[in-house]
């Protein structure tokens, strides 16, 4: 360290001058008067960087300091030291007495000699002045001048000699304090810690890391900003959040002497209610120790809001409830009268809704007749009050207070607490719930022990009407049912088991506060956002809406399932009144669509016996501008609601069943051409249905696709195509997920059924493609029926084995000698082909002769069989048989016969049936749907050659 210079603006010389071991410096300046300004500056420095230094506890004196009248030559010396401190601002130097000095101190204008006399041109004391600065400084000006008193004639120059005589070097040093202005605060609640850093040393620092970790039941916001109210900041740009909390922190890259580095972090409280939160920053410096600050909060309601208690009124806005005889001059309140009934240990006070109870309880030495309304003459007034016998006792009895809704403030007037004169009673009373303040104590003296939770009266002081000792018991937010409780009893030092009289003890004027209706609205995501990718990612915004509502909006952050910022500030609301919680989707600046998402919500209410209406139904879809709502009626002092908002990615689901249509029949050759009402009387026979008498198919192979329509595979969360499951619980279903941007801007989808090539259920009840048309803000796509039990959406695929085939063909023969104008719909059945139709074999059938056929096509199901064609080949072996004459004349609905030119007279081939349906058993019948088909054929004469 050095003096790098003593600037003087009218200097002639300088020089030293030494007087035994003390050595000043001589200023020789210019004519000194009132309009001459002379200065002598010391600036403090750092010889290697020429850095500014802060040296501490500095002190200085100025010799020479004169007072002359008796001459021609007059003047009056005026000398004033000012500093620079680490904040640029001027300090004046302390005086200090010198012994045998006649410098005098001129009210901080200056130093100046106070009896005429000449000084001569050594470092004389009798004209020394001396100050130290009580704060480090950077820098100090002597300032010195004539003040002209009765002077009238100028001196031509004067000498002021000046000595640096201490000072303390003062090293690198910093410091960090963390605070946020309050003690506690209530849960869900955003606060403000200040972060600053300070240069407190004498050098400049540098690279100083600044960490602020993580710390359970507090998360940082975003928004951190440079504290604009500290006139010595230096900060510039704040730190982000990931940097104060990573292992590296952030990095301050220099710190001047003085200077300071000071942010704002707000930090929301997600801890639990009762718990304690501790917020630790650090720094660290290359040669320098790890210092730490820390803030701790107690955490609060979430309603209290962590507010100080203030005696005897309710907080701006509160609506107050009065029960006794003065009620202060406040709006709005209610009051009821005290109304005791002399005896009775308690009593509830109504107002609408609203319960107040009091209740005595832990009851000694009481009076008969008490509690009681009554005044005591010179003694209490419109209080109810307590008369014990004053038996040496801690208590003699508790006074509770509940009330049925949460309340921001409680208390009531406690009247002649006192003693008597000679000190065998002496009254107190203990505050047995926590949280209670005494106050309005002034009036007498009282003492307060136990940490200010006991008050207790002062022997001979004893308290009246005319000389009253009245005091206010209050306490702060409770949630509902709090008991408020105080004991009271005579700890005095008289005999406990001798009576030396009684004392009386009132309470009045009590009085709670409830807060107008306030609201909280949370939000939660169950599963990752539909969109999620840095440039667009799902935020969603949450607003409340009715009555001018300030502050009602927040916006989270966050990214896959996290919210970050999901709680809204906590809103005061306006009684009676209602309000609409709305909610949407925003990406950036582009507004998304809520629809993409399923909605819950839950609002829950602390307080009973509330008459808000609090909502039920589902929240409200707005399609024009993409949000949800509901809304909250007719809300009431005392609520503390909060409401959470729940959100899942709508997926879209697309599910059913692979299933056998047999309406639990069991697949058998000995009844594949039954048409009994085996069949047509089970109504869950191939009906197209999966009933519950039927079962799920798993086959390796088989598989469901979902697509675009157009052949595509869409994108699902799950594989698609898939194998249907083979698990007991769900065997042959198939489900697809599918997010809400697979399917923008599309009308419909079709899910496909994939048979294996080998396969055992060739039969379909229902067809292998479904389309589906998507319909707005319907996302789970299956089975379904409507109030009548009619399916209205069908997503399974039936199959039936071959055995179990709902298409039953009979064929039957007639032999004839070709009669070519043969009536087949005359023609019987028998069993005997050579009399009519039958399904029996003809034996023997002579070369030549004829052979007529009917093919019966049943429909032994219940769902219609369409473009049924039947083909039937003659034979070619051992002899070949051709088409012959007739064909079937007419056409009645139940006989078909072939457009198709294969079937040429006289000669073989194959006959194929036009296309016809078969109608499904008609209800409340058993009877199957029949069609059938005729034709001739002439039974050669010429065998085949093999």
């Amino acid at each position: 360290m050095s003096i790098a210079d003593f600037n003087n603006s009218r200097s002639s010389s300088v020089a030293t001058l030494t007087s035994g071991s003390y050595t000043a410096i001589r200023f020789t300046g210019s004519a000194a008067n009132t309009s001459v300004r002379n200065e002598i500056s010391l600036e403090f420095q750092n010889s290697s960087t020429s850095e500014p230094l802060f040296l501490n506890k500095v002190a200085l004196s100025v010799f020479d300091i004169d007072k002359l009248t008796s001459t021609s030559s007059y003047w009056d010396d005026n000398v004033k030291f000012v500093g620079t401190t680490q904040s640029n601002a001027p300090i004046s130097g302390v005086f200090q007495t010198i012994a045998n000095s006649s410098v005098i101190n001129t009210n901080g204008e200056g130093l100046r000699l106070g009896t005429d006399f000449n000084c001569g041109s050594t470092l004389e004391s009798t004209c020394q002045g001396s100050v130290v600065f009580s704060e480090p400084v950077k820098s100090v000006k002597i300032i010195y001048t004539n003040t002209n008193n009765d002077v009238s004639t100028n001196i031509t120059s004067r000498i002021i000699d000046f000595r640096l005589d201490s000072y303390c070097y003062q090293p690198a040093s910093y410091e960090i304090t963390k605070d946020d202005g309050i003690s506690s605060i209530g849960t869900s609640s955003t606060t403000n810690y200040i972060i600053k850093v300070t240069n407190n040393g004498n050098t400049p620092l540098s690279n100083i890391i600044l960490k602020d970790p993580i710390v359970t039941g507090l998360t940082k916001q975003d928004n951190i900003t440079c504290d604009t109210t500290d006139n010595t900041n230096t900060c510039t740009t704040a730190p982000t959040k990931t940097q104060l909390e990573s292992t590296s922190g952030f990095t301050i890259s220099s710190l001047a002497t003085g200077k300071t580095y000071s942010i704002k972090v707000p930090t929301r409280i997600t801890a639990s209610e009762g718990s304690t939160v501790t917020n630790t920053a650090t720094i660290q410096a290359s040669n320098l120790e790890l210092k730490s600050a820390s803030d701790t909060n107690t955490v609060t309601s979430i309603f209290s809001g962590g507010s100080p208690v203030a005696p005897a009124s309710c907080p701006s806005g509160h609506k107050m409830f009065y029960i006794g005889s003065n009620p202060p001059s406040y709006t709005p309140k209610e009051t009821l009268p005290i109304g005791w009934t002399s005896g009775e240990l308690e009593k509830t006070y109504t107002f609408n809704k609203t319960e107040f109870k009091l209740s005595f309880t832990n009851i000694v030495n009481l009076a008969s007749g008490y509690p009681s309304s009554v005044d005591v003459t010179n003694t209490t007034s419109n209080a109810l009050n307590m008369f014990h016998n004053s038996f040496r006792t801690n208590i003699d009895h508790r006074l509770t207070a509940t009330i049925n809704k949460p309340v921001s403030k409680y208390g009531f007037v406690v009247q002649d607490l006192d003693a008597n004169e000679a000190g065998q009673y002496i009254e107190s009373i203990s505050l047995a719930s926590p949280g209670g303040v005494f106050s309005r104590i002034e009036s007498k003296p009282f003492q307060l022990s136990n940490g200010n939770q006991t008050i207790s009266g002062t022997a001979w002081d004893n308290c009246n009407t005319v000389s009253p000792c009245n005091f206010n018991i209050d306490w702060g937010y409770k949630s509902a049912q709090t008991p408020f409780a105080i004991t009271h009893g005579n700890p005095s030092v008289g005999s406990a088991s001798t009576a030396a009289g009684a004392y009386v003890v009132g309470y009045s004027d009590f009085y709670f506060c409830l807060a107008p209706p306030k609201l909280i609205v949370k939000k939660s995501l169950s599963a990752s956002r539909v969109n999620d990718t840095d440039t667009k990612r799902d935020q969603f915004e949450i607003k409340v809406t009715g009555n001018a509502l300030d502050a009602n909006t927040f916006t989270t952050t966050g990214t896959a399932n996290t919210i970050t910022n999901g709680t809204s500030d906590l809103l005061s609301l306006a009684e009676s009144t209602t309000y609409t919680i709305t909610e949407n989707v925003i990406n950036g600046t582009t507004l998304g669509d809520v629809a993409n998402y399923n909605a819950t919500y839950a609002c829950t209410n602390a307080t009973t016996n509330s008459t808000t209406v609090m909502p039920t139904v589902a929240m409200s879809y707005d399609a024009t501008n993409k949000t949800r709502s509901f809304t909250l009626a007719n809300v009431n002092y005392g609520d503390e609601i909060t409401c959470t908002i729940t959100n899942s990615p709508a997926t879209y689901n697309f599910s059913g069943f692979v299933f056998n249509d047999n309406g639990g029949i069991t697949a058998s050759s000995s009844t594949q051409y039954d048409t009994s009402a085996t069949f047509t009387g089970n109504g869950n026979y191939a009906n197209g249905v999966f009933d519950s008498n039927e079962s799920g198919i798993y086959v390796s192979g088989l598989q469901v696709r979902l697509t675009d329509c157009s052949g595509n595979n869409l994108s699902t969360t799950s594989a698609n195509p898939q194998t249907v499951s083979n698990a007991a619980s769900t065997l042959g279903q198939y489900s697809f997920t599918v997010l809400p941007n697979v399917l923008l801007n599309k009308t419909k989808v079709c899910i496909i059924e994939t048979e294996p090539n080998t396969w055992e259920y060739p039969i379909d009840t229902t067809a292998d493609s479904r389309e589906v048309t998507l319909a707005s803000n319907v996302y789970d796509y299956k089975t379904e029926k409507n109030t009548s039990g009619v399916i209205t959406r069908n997503l399974d695929f039936g199959e039936l084995k071959s055995q179990n085939a709902t298409l039953v063909l009979k064929k039957s023969q007639y032999v004839h000698q070709c009669n070519a104008s043969l009536n087949y719909t005359s023609i019987g059945d028998t069993n005997d082909p050579n009399t009519g139709f039958s399904m029996n074999a003809a034996n023997n059938v002579k070369p030549g002769n004829c052979i007529a056929y009917k093919i019966d096509a049943y429909n032994r199901g219940h769902i219609d069989i369409v473009d049924v064609q039947i083909k039937d080949i003659l034979q070619t072996a051992p002899v070949i048989s051709t088409f012959q004459l007739p064909k079937p004349t007419g056409n009645p609905s139940n006989v078909y016969q072939s457009s198709n030119t294969s079937a040429v007279m006289g000669n073989n081939g194959t006959i194929v049936s036009d296309k016809f349906d078969l109608v499904k058993v008609p209800t409340a019948t058993t009877v199957p749907t029949k069609a059938s088909l005729y034709f001739n054929s002439k039974y050669g004469t010429t065998t085949s050659t093999p």
